[in-house]
């Protein structure tokens, strides 16, 4: 019984050191999930469409009102992506983790 117990002592030394233990070259960077989102969609483009006769004012005019505006928000959240990575690695490099 005596020859057992240093053998569970170096075991649980053993075990506590290896959880406590970082990965080398594994560490969370905890950007924002914005960062990862798409700007365009699965056929790569931003899925916005605009048809028209050439010859109908109509159809310019609905240019201007509605596809327009739905393109510049789409554009406005796509900078929000970015600014969210910039974020992300500007952290990082000041941490010293990458090098910008």
């Amino acid at each position: 019984m005596n020859k057992a117990r240093p053998v569970v002592a170096a075991l649980a030394i053993v075990l506590a050191g290896c959880a406590a233990a970082p990965r080398a070259g594994a560490f969370p960077a905890l950007c924002d999930t914005r960062c990862l989102a798409p700007c365009i969609g699965p056929q790569g483009d931003t899925g916005v469409r605009w048809e028209s006769a050439p010859d109908d004012p109509a159809g310019f005019d609905a240019l201007g009102e509605t596809v327009i505006p739905v393109l510049a928000e789409k554009l406005r959240r796509c900078e929000l992506h970015r600014q969210a990575c910039e974020q992300c690695l500007r952290r990082l490099d000041k941490q010293s983790v990458i090098a910008l």
